[in-house]
């Protein structure tokens, strides 16, 4: 499943970056399909989806000071510890299993992982004329981190996707994506008092590395729920923003 929309509001725009780079999926589709990688990554994406990973070290993993500096949470900043909060942790696994999230927890470090499973394509809810949205979400590949963690393997950066049967995208393909989003970007700057109102369906959006303080808000509207196929189940009803 996923929102339909999200929306951010700032309340303390950061000293320098934090903007939120968006990116016109539309865009991003037509430039892949102009290449002959692009296009092969186009069906294998339609035909395979997309296996989507989060990564969440515990305070005793050795990569949990260097996610941190990078500005990701460690397992117990996201989520409620199992022994100290089990009803509230009880919550949070019924969740996952309501949206096929599957999750374990390290031996040893203690460290949370997630993974699902993600259409490469989608139909939009609400405008018939997008019957084929893409729907890879280039920011929740691991080399988004290239450069704040270089030295460390991509299934163990705070999140990675892979194609739906597992395989890596080869070099190749990660540089045509990267050039496609990089032809289709809008980059949000924030100043106190915005709000921003994506179609998550339309839009991919991320959130650059900043300096200084930084709070941008942000809520999903209602979701949708979806066939494995990228067409919509009769779950999904009307459009609510949640205050």
């Amino acid at each position: 499943r996923s929102p339909v929309f999200v929306a951010f509001a700032c309340e303390t725009p950061p000293d320098s970056g934090g903007s939120t780079p968006v990116y016109d999926l539309r865009e991003v589709k037509r430039r892949l399909e102009a290449t002959q990688v692009g296009a092969r990554l186009l069906r294998d994406l339609r035909q395979e989806g997309v296996r989507v990973s989060r990564f969440y070290p515990s305070v005793n993993d050795p990569l949990a000071k260097i996610i941190v500096a990078a500005q990701y949470p460690r397992v117990f900043d996201k989520f409620p510890d199992p022994e100290k909060q089990p009803a509230d942790w009880k919550a949070v696994v019924e969740s996952f299993q309501r949206h096929n999230i599957t999750h374990f927890f390290e031996p040893g470090t203690g460290s949370l992982r997630m993974s699902w499973h993600n259409p490469g394509f989608a139909k939009h809810p609400f405008i018939p004329e997008h019957n084929e949205v893409f729907f890879y979400g280039f920011g929740t590949h691991g080399c988004y981190f290239d450069e704040q963690l270089p030295d460390v393997p991509l299934t163990n950066r705070p999140f990675h996707n892979q194609l739906g049967n597992g395989k890596e995208l080869s070099l190749d393909q990660l540089q045509a994506v990267k050039e496609a989003f990089s032809g289709a970007v809008l980059r949000f700057e924030w100043q106190r008092g915005d709000i921003l109102l994506c179609d998550n369906f339309l839009f991919a959006h991320g959130r650059d590395p900043y300096e200084g303080n930084r709070s941008v808000m942000a809520q999903n509207g209602n979701s949708v729920h979806w066939a494995a196929d990228g067409h919509i189940s009769d779950e999904t009803n009307r459009i609510e923003l949640c205050s």
